[in-house]
């Protein structure tokens, strides 16, 4: 999890790329960081569930380092 600015707030791993997003977002819950402001980063591919999770977070935008499925960018364009 990124702050507005792009500082590096919340870090979490996993064999998994969707349980690696869930305990991004449960710790940013935790901590109580705003949705509203930052954006989800992540290393692995982007799905359309990730966008999904993401968006029902709350949180403006997803930013991946590796190309999304046609299927994630439509979901995006809808969200």
């Amino acid at each position: 999890w990124c702050a507005d600015n792009g500082d590096v707030l919340v870090v979490r791993e996993d064999v998994g790329r969707h349980n690696a997003l869930d305990k991004t977002i449960g710790a940013c819950l935790r901590d109580g960081l705003s949705a509203r402001e930052g954006f989800a980063l992540i290393t692995s591919r982007c799905s359309f569930e990730m966008i999904e999770k993401t968006a029902i977070f709350g949180a403006p935008a997803l930013v991946s380092v590796s190309a999304p499925t046609s299927l994630a960018i439509e979901r995006a364009q809808a969200l």
